[in-house]
């Protein structure tokens, strides 16, 4: 976990220097929404990908530029190539008058803030505040490590947890709360989800009857406790992490304390395992697991 996590970062840093940053992460946002196979198909495969790039389609007029692009995508396996090509065509001019990839990279990361650089991505056709966001998660930007992506797989953990939530903020706090007992960034935290969703998805407690969270931090810590004991399950990520049964307090990333462990059992009601869920808990941090994995 720990090495996917580095080289996660590594690319991150990586493609934040990229000229091209915006228009390659166009293609990517657009070759995954809907289905991620076409990532494989349009930014995995250099034949296609060559096609599009923003100095190819540079030396095409408008209507020759649509044309390859849509059989491009098709090639690639995108979903709905014909509306994805009208939005990658429309971006390009959109690009193409902030002074170029260069110029529009430069503009980008001026911005100040998440919201500042949301906003300046959802200007693009087709990027909404779902990829405006994921876009800066992407490459690691030090404004989004701090954020969840409440997406469809957050959703889907939550979902057989058996809690929901009034607004996506109370959901992303949820998970932020998971960090910080783990001792993770928030943004480590969502790529472990994503990178490793079925070992994450195999260790939690069958699913219960869903409640509504007003109040996450207190009334849900024994579900925190569930995703949180999987992130911390592997050695290569044990030194960063917290001992719940040893440690009271410690300041971790982002600024975020520990939870006290005693205040977390008043709460909760759960010692030793046992208490409000506790006995999924209890058999999910017991369980046992390969260390080679």
């Amino acid at each position: 976990m720990r090495a996917r996590l580095d080289k996660l970062k590594a690319d991150g840093r990586r493609d934040r220097n990229r000229k091209d940053f915006l228009w390659h992460f166009l293609l990517q946002s657009f070759s995954t929404m809907g289905n991620a196979r076409g990532w494989a198909g349009l930014i995995g495969n250099q034949e296609n990908y060559r096609h599009v790039t923003f100095e190819a389609l540079a030396k095409l007029s408008r209507r020759e530029r649509m044309k390859v692009v849509q059989q491009t995508l098709l090639s690639a396996k995108v979903r709905m190539p014909a509306k994805k090509a009208q939005w990658l065509v429309d971006d390009f001019e959109i690009i193409d008058s902030l002074g170029g990839p260069g110029r529009a990279r430069d503009l980008a990361f001026g911005q100040h803030g998440t919201a500042a650089k949301i906003a300046f991505l959802k200007q693009f056709h087709g990027i909404g505040k779902k990829y405006g966001r994921n876009i800066w998660m992407d490459v690691y930007d030090p404004d989004f490590r701090c954020t969840i992506a409440v997406d469809q797989r957050i959703k889907r953990i939550s979902e057989v947890l058996g809690v929901t939530f009034a607004n996506y903020e109370q959901h992303e706090q949820f998970y932020q709360e998971i960090a910080r007992e783990a001792g993770l960034e928030p943004w480590e935290v969502d790529r472990l989800i994503y990178q490793f969703r079925d070992r994450i998805w195999n260790t939690l407690p069958n699913s219960r009857p869903t409640r509504r969270c007003s109040r996450p931090l207190k009334n849900v810590a024994a579900e925190r406790q569930a995703v949180m004991r999987t992130l911390r399950s592997d050695s290569r990520l044990s030194g960063r992490c917290f001992n719940i049964g040893e440690v009271t307090t410690r300041e971790v990333v982002c600024g975020y304390k520990a939870t006290n462990v005693e205040s977390h059992r008043r709460v909760t009601g759960r010692r030793n395992g046992r208490g409000r869920f506790g006995a999924a808990v209890f058999a999910l941090q017991n369980r046992k697991r390969d260390p080679t994995s």
